[in-house]
């Protein structure tokens, strides 16, 4: 309530750093880098990290959903996440990621965790 004089939604590609507004405060993106592989996850964060450009105050904004840690293969302890994981595999090539798969892709991207948040 009350943002529409406030925010701007715009219509592009994420691989095109030229269609994404520079120095928003927020970006916000929701069920997209579970939908890509590793390099071109990180080739889509560092396009937004180019539109954020040196603005401090800017943050990103990413709704997904992360994984829990496994050591190994465990087919006992399976949840929603592990079948959401493999209908990414088989439908578009993408995943869902581990919290330490996420600061590695994001440290790829030359970004950082700040804060994650349960639903």
């Amino acid at each position: 309530a009350g943002v529409a004089d406030r925010c701007k939604l715009v219509a592009g590609s994420f691989f095109d750093s030229d269609t994404i507004p520079k120095g928003a405060d927020v970006y916000v993106m929701k069920n997209i880098i579970h939908d890509w592989d590793d390099a071109e996850s990180v080739a889509i964060l560092q396009r937004v990290g180019e539109a954020m450009g040196d603005n401090t105050s800017s943050t990103l904004c990413i709704l997904d959903l992360v994984k829990g840690q496994r050591d190994a293969y465990e087919p006992w302890n399976l949840d929603f996440v592990d079948f959401f994981d493999l209908n990414m595999l088989v439908t578009v090539g993408g995943r869902e990621r581990s919290r330490s798969e996420w600061d590695a892709l994001l440290g790829k991207a030359g970004m950082r965790i700040v804060k994650v948040m349960r639903a």
